[in-house]
């Protein structure tokens, strides 16, 4: 696959960069990118959907690694964010020990962030886990719009959903209808949900109620087998395109796969990208409105802001397509769910792509690993998922790998 082909097949321009951006604007009517009237030495951009209110930076600051960091590394972090033009901070975290830190720096300047919550994550004994007790999820969201003195949150997201069942659950037990109360109180400014699934983000999208999610955005997860060869999935290029026709934003994390797309060790591709390459992907899908980093201190947050200052050829991702699957991907799982369908029922996919991340040092993994359903020690070890694999893998081997590295 030439450049040109490859590019054409993402929907965007072939010569330019700015293609995701052109094709939001172009679908859902408002301005895309959209200065804020402040100058940064990052240039930092701005994006709309029509469905969000406000602008949100096109880098915002995850809450995955925050965990690692000092407070004092904490508060260095958002300041220099805020000093950059970041106004996205997610507040998902493995432990709440961050907030505390955050809400220093917040509180003095409130209207500068969009502070991004998570609906259904609650903090017992300060570690997260998940949650669908509908009263434990009122106070731990009283509780959290203490801790930063405001009476709202910017973007309610339903803490990660990733299964029909839970999706099911959460609209029949009155944690969606609490939350679209709300909104129409005021005390959330944008509803959504975060999942790394496919199906369920169509399934959100559907209810004509979501302004905004967050999900995973990066070639390994974009990614399909056609004929041999590495090819965007149609089906999630049609729902990024869907989303930004509905003027729905995208809040992508995992955009760098959990680190692993940079590191030449554990790519599955056969060269590992630059950080700008990724964040250039990610943010030139369509409906793609902010890349969350994990940074977990100044320097990285630092590298990540220096996006938009970085020439051409240390953004452009068309070496992409020059790899097959054979080349690219051979020996490596990217959850494409080919192997499909599993005699006991595991979902191999998002089995493979939480031990990745665990094995990464996604410490979140682990814990949506155990909120699986069926975990991978249901294996019959039959041999049809890897009969059904094409590119070399061995999806019976990780299930039993998973086995070890989360225990059951």
């Amino acid at each position: 696959m030439n450049r040109r082909d490859f590019v054409k097949g993402l929907a965007i321009a072939a010569g330019g960069l700015a293609g995701g951006a052109a094709l939001n604007a172009s679908l859902n009517g408002n301005d895309a990118v959209a200065a804020e009237g402040r100058t940064t030495a990052n240039k930092m951009e701005y994006r709309r959907m029509r469905r969000v209110s406000g602008a949100v930076s096109a880098i915002g600051i995850g809450g995955s690694n925050l965990h690692r960091s000092s407070p004092q590394e904490i508060r260095r972090m958002v300041r220099y964010g805020h000093e950059n033009g970041v106004n996205l901070i997610d507040l998902i975290m493995t432990d709440d020990s961050p907030f505390a830190s955050i809400a220093d720096v917040v509180k003095p300047d409130r209207k500068d962030f969009r502070l991004q919550a998570h609906i259904g994550a609650d903090f017992p004994g300060g570690r997260v886990e998940t949650c669908r007790d509908l009263n434990r999820i009122k106070r731990e969201f009283d509780r959290q719009l203490k801790i930063f003195a405001t009476d709202y949150m910017d973007f309610g997201l339903v803490h990660y959903v990733d299964s029909m069942d839970d999706f099911k659950n959460i609209m029949s037990s009155g944690i969606w209808r609490y939350m679209k109360d709300l909104k129409r109180q005021g005390a959330l400014k944008n509803l959504g949900f975060c999942s790394h699934t496919l199906s369920i983000c169509q399934a959100f999208v559907d209810t004509g109620d979501v302004d905004c999610f967050m999900t995973s955005v990066n070639p390994i997860y974009d990614f399909s087998e056609e004929n041999g060869k590495l090819a965007v999935s149609k089906e999630r290029m049609d729902f990024y395109r869907d989303c930004a026709k509905r003027g729905i934003g995208i809040h992508v994390m995992k955009v760098f796969a959990g680190g692993s797309l940079i590191d030449r060790r554990l790519s599955q591709l056969e060269r590992p990208l630059s950080v700008y390459q990724c964040l250039q992907y990610a943010l030139d899908r369509p409906a793609v409105q902010s890349c969350l980093v994990g940074a977990s201190s100044v320097d990285e947050l630092k590298e990540s802001l220096a996006h938009f200052t970085q020439p051409f050829d240390r953004r452009d991702y068309a070496v992409l397509g020059g790899m097959s699957s054979g080349g690219a991907a051979h020996g490596h799982c990217i959850y494409c769910n080919h192997c499909q369908p599993c005699a006991a029922g595991i979902d191999i996919g998002i089995v493979s792509k939480y031990m990745d991340l665990a094995l990464a040092g996604d410490d979140l993994a682990r814990k949506h690993y155990n909120d699986l359903k069926i975990h991978a020690s249901a294996c019959i070890k039959c041999g049809r998922c890897d009969k059904n694999c094409n590119f070399g893998v061995k999806p019976s081997a990780r299930m039993a790998q998973a086995v070890k590295v989360f225990g059951k």
